[in-house]
């Protein structure tokens, strides 16, 4: 066999094995999508329902809040759910998971009830709904996704956040005292 002929053996073999490669590499990144299955995908979406409430009626907070208490709250609450949300969206994106971009109804209707009120009606209502309720909620969701996530990532980011909501939690009872509003029964630890 002539080394011409060897060549275009070669490069013919070659034609035929990148497609393949290319087909592997494209399954393979699929596989790694599909191992996140739907109880990951769910928290990394309830995760993400959560922390937009949060956003946003601390974002509401801070301009109609009439205790500092309150107003300071809602700027930690501002700060450390928008770094959680950044991580989220960057975990559900390396996993393929589509995250929520509104909130539910639900949650809407919630935010525009507590967006009509003034004062200290504003602050109690806050502290009860946002600061203790939502808490209690996530606490709750995120404390069984780091113990049942089969995703090690998932498990992960939610075993981190855990001990920063429980913290919240805490403050927000604090918060619904100061308030006036004595607070809603916390999640159990």
């Amino acid at each position: 066999m002539s080394l011409i002929r060897l060549m275009e053996a070669i490069l013919n073999t070659i034609q035929w094995i990148r497609p393949a490669l290319l087909v592997a590499a494209a399954a393979s990144m699929n596989l790694a999508f599909a191992e996140v299955g739907k109880t990951d995908t769910n928290f990394m979406k309830k995760a993400a329902e959560s922390g937009m409430l949060e956003i946003e009626a601390s974002t509401l907070a801070e301009s109609k809040a009439s205790s500092d208490t309150v107003k300071s709250f809602a700027s930690q609450m501002l700060k450390d759910h928008k770094a959680a949300d950044s991580e989220l969206k960057s975990l559900a994106s390396s996993k393929g998971v589509e995250l929520p971009t509104e909130l539910p109804s639900a949650d809407k209707k919630r935010l525009e009830a507590l967006g009509a009120l003034e004062g200290a009606t504003f602050d109690r209502e806050y502290a009860k709904e946002v600061g203790v309720k939502a808490h209690n909620k996530a606490v709750s969701l995120f404390r069984e996704a780091s113990t049942k996530s089969r995703d090690p990532d998932v498990k992960a980011f939610a075993g981190k956040t855990l001990p920063t909501l429980q913290h919240h939690l805490e403050m927000a009872n604090k918060m619904a005292n100061e308030v006036g509003k004595s607070p809603a029964k916390s999640a159990k630890r």
